[in-house]
């Protein structure tokens, strides 16, 4: 095979395994119909708010502004996912777990979640 169609293969291989900006190969969590709609900003090695209060199983729309460099918006037990490049606003979504408690979302992109980049995710107790 000719020196220029394996550095060809090459590159296109390299550039299919970089995926998107969403740091991680994930497509941002999908948005859940009837979603409720938080605002966050990543920041600094910070979210703003540090708190989001929700229900259990509550539908919830995150739109993400990322700042200063690459961030992404992390909760483990909801599967959530949302993540770009600084000057985005990302959006994406998440169903709150059904179990009251505190959760932590947080920031996997390199060393930011070590740097302090996480929150709690409030659930609350549902109301009768």
């Amino acid at each position: 095979m000719p020196a220029r169609t394996i550095a060809a293969v090459a590159l296109a291989l390299v550039l299919a395994s970089c995926g998107g900006s969403d740091h991680g190969g994930h497509d941002n969590s999908a948005v859940p119909d009837g979603a409720r709609s938080v605002d966050v900003v990543a920041r600094d090695f910070a979210f703003e708010p540090a708190t989001i209060e929700v229900e259990p199983g509550e539908p919830i729309r995150v739109a993400l502004e990322i700042r200063n460099e690459d961030h992404d918006f992390v909760i483990d037990e909801a599967d959530a996912h949302i993540g770009g490049e600084d000057g985005e606003t990302a959006v994406g979504g998440f169903t709150a777990p059904e179990e009251p408690g505190e959760y932590t979302y947080y920031c996997s992109v390199a060393n930011h979640r070590d740097l302090g980049m996480q929150g709690t995710l409030v659930v609350g107790q549902a109301t009768p």
